[in-house]
């Protein structure tokens, strides 16, 4: 029997029940060796096309949740989405140097809930059993009276770095705390040691002492200084402890011509040049402080805070390593804490002849340097001349609806000329300059700040923990160097990845021993330097 010529294809008979009924008369036709291959690659090549498809939809991610959208829709950037690890990242703003390039823009939108908010496991490190069940500040051993302010201020479980913070705190340890803005540290190191200070009253402290804080807080500004004083002043209401805010302006002479006497001082409140006139003067002394807190560490690296800061820190006995449990209370030695938003990477360099940097504890938060995903923020190219016109419609926007706003600029006459065209045209505002409220509604960088660390405190000031209403920013881009930081922005966002640079604003003395002279020169050289 002559079986058919195949040319094209070959045939196979797998019918078990077919080949059972004629196995005996009819042959079984297999596929010749050398055409068994090529059919292998042929379907190894299928299977790789149909693999590489299915990464190629996956990384275009979920195209019904925008993170990024653009007023050019190629640029839209969506929740999963996956650039290649080598490959560049098309940016919005990347044609944004050119003229033509005014009218657009790209919007981030909220693309999760406050981060700080979020529930993490806790290591072993921390001294806490983890349970699966949400803290609460009860668990993290504080005074009765302390959670009792705690209560009272609606505080009942603690954000992420305040159940990571507290106990190394407590522990009167040399700590490092970072988290974003608005995340609740005020509250984080502040609550461990009026724990500390309580207990110790209880104890040790007995006689009474004139001007000679146990703790002292250090922030470079007069809002921040009272900002904190506010939260402590609540914390305390129900704890016997004495708690002074001091800031600089017009009546810093005074104090220190007539000083008030202030009868066992636990806790002082104020900022670096204050202090320092105040200990140098000789009417605080130093000789009881257990516990010293810089908030805001990064501004105070700047060279303007530096030096009086430095000038108090020598003057005060800082301990050496951590303490063990059974010697907290038996110390002679203060506590270091460091606090920021943002923190440069030669922080530790700078307190090196302080402490001893090895006896720092770093606690953190994974959002450090990060967009925060719950505050939509919008980025509008434009002119120089578009600023104004565009300022007055979101502006009578925000009125309209009751929407507390907050618009920054970098220099004091633009903020003066911003209030006085707003007040001109029906828009009531209250020029604050250096003193800005912790919370509010809609931010307006009327001016692109000129440091990512910048744009970051400014975000922060809205969508912060305890807010009522949910917060968004619109900033206006116009020259070079802003499209520069818009960018890293951009592309951060995109990749999700930290922020780069967040140390930018930190000014290093570029020679020690330069004269005024060589120094008005370097800064008509170098950009940004003052």
């Amino acid at each position: 029997m002559m079986l058919p010529k195949f040319t094209n294809s070959v045939l196979k008979l797998v019918h078990s029940g077919f080949s059972r009924q004629f196995s005996g008369s009819l042959p079984v036709i297999t596929v010749p060796a050398y055409l068994e291959k090529s059919l292998k690659t042929l379907k190894k090549k299928k299977e790789t096309k149909r693999l590489e498809e299915i990464k190629r939809k996956s990384r275009q991610g979920n195209q019904n949740i925008p993170i990024i959208t653009c007023k050019r829709p190629e640029f839209n950037f969506y929740y999963s989405q996956v650039y290649a690890k080598y490959g560049q990242v098309p940016l919005a703003s990347q044609g944004w140097k050119h003229r033509k390039s005014r009218g657009d823009y790209f919007t981030v939108h909220k693309f999760g809930e406050n981060p700080s908010l979020r529930r993490t496991n806790l290591s072993s490190d921390d001294g806490i059993e983890e349970t699966g069940e949400k803290l609460r500040f009860q668990d993290l051993d504080l005074h009765p009276l302390l959670l009792k302010g705690l209560s009272e201020l609606g505080f009942q479980t603690p954000t992420i770095i305040q159940e990571r913070a507290i106990p190394h705190i407590l522990r009167h340890r040399n700590v490092l705390c970072c988290a974003e803005t608005g995340s609740g540290k005020s509250v984080a190191y502040l609550a461990p040691i009026i724990h500390q200070l309580l207990v110790k009253k209880q104890l040790y402290y007995q006689d009474p002492v004139v001007n000679s804080p146990r703790a002292v807080v250090i922030a470079p500004s007069r809002e921040l200084v009272e900002q904190i004083g506010n939260v402590a002043y609540k914390l305390v209401v129900n704890c016997n402890l004495n708690v002074k805010v001091l800031v600089g302006g017009h009546g810093t002479r005074q104090k220190l011509r007539r000083p008030e006497k202030t009868l066992d001082l636990d806790l002082l409140i104020t900022s670096p040049g204050v202090l320092q006139s105040l200990v140098q003067a000789k009417i605080y002394s130093v000789a009881l402080i257990d516990h010293v807190v810089i908030d805001e560490a990064d501004t105070m690296l700047d060279d303007s805070f530096n030096d009086s800061l430095q000038r108090f820190l020598r003057k005060v006995p800082f301990q050496e390593g951590n303490l063990k449990t059974s010697e907290l209370g038996n110390h002679t030695d203060a506590q270091l804490v460091l606090v920021g938003a943002t923190i440069p990477k030669n922080v530790v360099d700078v307190f090196d002849r302080i402490i001893d940097v090895n006896s720092l504890v770093n606690v953190s938060t994974h959002q450090l340097h990060r967009i925060l995903p719950h505050v939509p923020q919008k980025f509008l190219r434009m002119s120089s001349p578009q600023k104004a016109g565009t300022l007055l419609k979101l502006a009578k926007a925000d009125i309209n609806k009751k929407h507390p706003v907050m618009i920054f600029s970098n220099t004091s006459p633009t903020c003066d000329w911003v209030s006085l065209f707003l007040n001109e045209n029906g828009v009531p505002t209250v020029n604050l300059h250096g003193d800005i409220p912790a919370k509010v509604q809609h931010i307006i960088n009327f001016d692109f700040p000129h440091h990512i660390s910048d744009y970051i405190h400014r975000a922060g000031r809205t969508g912060r923990v305890g807010a009522q209403n949910d917060g968004h920013v619109t900033n206006f881009v116009c020259t070079p160097a802003a499209i520069n930081i818009v960018q890293k922005i951009e592309h951060a966002v995109r990749k999700v990845k930290s922020l780069p640079s967040v140390d930018g604003n930190i000014k290093r003395r570029l020679v020690e021993r330069s004269t005024q002279k060589d120094l008005e020169t370097l800064g008509k050289e170098v950009p940004g330097y003052i």
